[in-house]
């Protein structure tokens, strides 16, 4: 009697476990700011702080959905700055096959975007990002050296450009050459300046007056570690700053512009 009664309770028991299965695993993609996945509708939102420039560089968001074993993918759905998650039309989409959305630019402040997939028995996975767009305005300097290249730069602590070459015989001068763009919301009249080795960049002294220049003299470098910057300032006092970093190594060699205007080095004994 007791193995009865005990066999009765455990198929009661099991009888009343009924199968449990998970949401769809969603991922998603922004093309410049990285990948993450979600399962469910408990996911926190991604938070991402993007400095944006006067240029902004728009979101391009992608995505796809794994399901569950024996189930299928129904249909997406996706919008941007919803206050009510519940309400269907604030969705820019009704429920579809869309696996990406147009690029989008916004304006600073906090912005939200939303994906939801949604597999065939009704179970849903949202992926939620919070965008706070940082403005930065502050104007776009580009720099070239005819025979190195061209390089862009946005605000005062813009990442420096780092060139080595070998000495050459004959020298192939410097000659640095720049140009701006001010900023939408700050235009007007832009002032340069720039230096050569510049120890301290807060000391004037080192750096030429403000001005209307847009190229420095040729330069022919011995070997050693140098340093070009070059500063734009628009008529709000924003400044970008560029910097090239250059390593002389001796050694001699000779050297020939090619027909697209680089250089070709060879070493002689």
């Amino acid at each position: 009697m007791r193995f009865f009664l005990l066999a009765v309770t455990i198929v009661l028991c099991f009888a009343q476990i009924e199968p449990v299965f998970a949401d769809p695993t969603l991922t998603v993609t922004e093309a410049r700011r990285g990948t993450w996945s979600f399962t469910g509708l408990g996911y926190p939102y991604v938070i991402i702080d993007d400095p944006a420039g006067c240029d902004a560089v728009p979101w391009v968001f992608t995505w796809q959905a794994i399901p569950e074993p024996g189930r299928t993918i129904d249909a997406y759905r996706y919008g941007f700055d919803i206050l009510d998650l519940n309400d269907d039309d604030q969705w820019a989409t009704d429920w579809g096959d869309y696996q990406s959305a147009p690029p989008h630019s916004f304006f600073f402040g906090t912005h939200e975007f939303h994906v939801e997939v949604r597999d065939d028995t009704g179970a849903i996975t949202r992926g939620s990002f919070k965008m706070n767009i940082i403005p930065i305005e502050t104007p776009t300097l580009t720099l070239a050296e005819p025979n190195r290249g061209t390089w862009v730069f946005v605000g005062p602590d813009s990442p420096p450009v780092s060139l080595s070459e070998p000495v050459s015989d004959p020298a192939v001068p410097w000659e640095f050459e720049w140009s701006a763009l001010p900023c939408g919301q700050n235009p007007g009249t832009l002032e340069y300046r720039y230096g050569w080795d510049i120890a301290d960049p807060d000391d004037d002294s080192q750096w030429t007056p403000w001005g209307s220049d847009l190229s420095a003299p040729s330069q022919t470098l011995m070997a050693g570690v140098h340093t070009f910057m070059v500063e734009t300032r628009d008529q709000n006092g924003m400044v970008t700053r560029g910097t090239v970093f250059m390593e002389i190594t001796s050694g001699p060699v000779s050297v020939e512009k090619t027909t697209w205007g680089g250089i070709k080095s060879k070493y002689t004994d």
